[in-house]
């Protein structure tokens, strides 16, 4: 009767032993150990991630919405943006260095604006006579139209910067090619080959505090063709 036993109990751990290394009770329990703690890391990982796209984004959208920067290069041009209207004139060809947005670091940019707003609306009566003659439909639309709208064409090239935000823009008014500078306020000053400029972005600044309820304007605040031409 005790060899029995004795047999009986070899067998039964032998078999446990066999059992184990087959993926038997240890391995059952290494199993639910992981199926107990892998989503917890995994949601912990996701977690981190979300937090760290959050924590860029919103310091990201900060960065939208300002322009500040200093040019060298020849050039005479002084000018206002008030959001709805330009006052603003001059030419400028020079190397601009300083952050638009996004885009840290160095650009060549021409730039020519013309606007003379209140002086523009002397030229008003000329929209009566515009039908006249060539004469007085160029004052009409150059003096008191685009005068008093203030028009800018600004082209940029070799860049050495973290973003391009576009190669060519047109503005006019309030109006700017690129959403996101729509109705932007600020000033720029040349003065023969040196030069700043400032600006705030409202459409930018609005998305930056839209962004902390999750909400993103970026996609329709970019410029229609940021890496080719203008459109128009």
């Amino acid at each position: 009767m005790r060899r029995v036993l004795w047999v009986l109990l070899v067998a039964s751990v032998v078999s446990g032993a066999q059992a184990a290394s087959r993926g038997g009770v240890g391995s059952r329990a290494g199993s639910l150990f992981d199926q107990v703690t892998g989503p917890t890391v995994k949601q912990g990982g996701s977690v981190l991630s979300w937090v760290g796209r959050y924590v860029f984004g919103r310091v990201a959208d900060a960065f939208d919405m300002v322009e500040v920067s200093a040019a060298i290069g020849p050039g005479l041009k002084a000018g206002v943006e008030y959001a709805v209207l330009r006052t603003t004139v001059g030419q400028v060809e020079a190397q601009r260095i300083g952050l638009d947005g996004r885009q840290v670091g160095m650009w060549t940019e021409h730039n020519v604006a013309f606007g003379i707003f209140p002086a523009s609306l002397l030229f008003a009566p000329f929209e009566l006579l515009k039908d006249q003659g060539d004469t007085y439909q160029m004052l009409a639309e150059g003096g008191f139209e685009a005068g008093t709208l203030g028009v800018e064409r600004t082209a940029r090239k070799d860049f050495v910067a973290t973003d391009v935000l576009y190669h060519e823009a047109v503005m006019a008014g309030a109006w700017h090619e690129r959403p996101g500078d729509v109705a932007s306020v600020g000033a720029e000053v040349h003065l023969l080959i040196v030069g700043v400029r400032a600006r705030v972005k409202p459409l930018e600044m609005i998305d930056f505090v839209l962004g902390f309820i999750g909400i993103d304007l970026d996609p329709r605040l970019k410029h229609p063709d940021a890496e080719g031409r203008s459109r128009h």
